[in-house]
């Protein structure tokens, strides 16, 4: 890329985070949103908690299916990915 058109754009970047965040910030919300539901769902959370960790270091790890290629460049498994798994989990209702 030209270092004129460079110029004009910022660059952010964010660090992988590490299983302790993670657990920090999506049990917060899921034991915060089951604890609402249902005893027996609310120590539910943990695991689920545990099972997006899993996820998210297991897709990490498999460059083969999950890296953007030629083919598939626009796609990008990051922490966004895990938060609308979260968001998804936070729409149920004690029906």
């Amino acid at each position: 890329m030209d270092l004129r058109l460079q110029r004009n754009f910022s660059a952010l970047t964010m660090y992988t985070p590490t299983s302790d965040i993670i657990k920090t910030i999506f049990g917060s919300i899921l034991n915060a949103h089951l604890a609402t539901i249902d005893p027996k769902i609310q120590k539910m959370a943990d695991g689920l908690v545990e099972a997006l960790i899993f996820l998210f270091n297991r897709v990490l790890k498999d460059t083969i299916h999950f890296s953007p290629s030629s083919k598939k460049f626009h796609y990008q498994f990051n922490f966004r990915e895990l938060a609308k798994v979260c968001e998804g989990v936070c729409r149920s209702t004690p029906a």
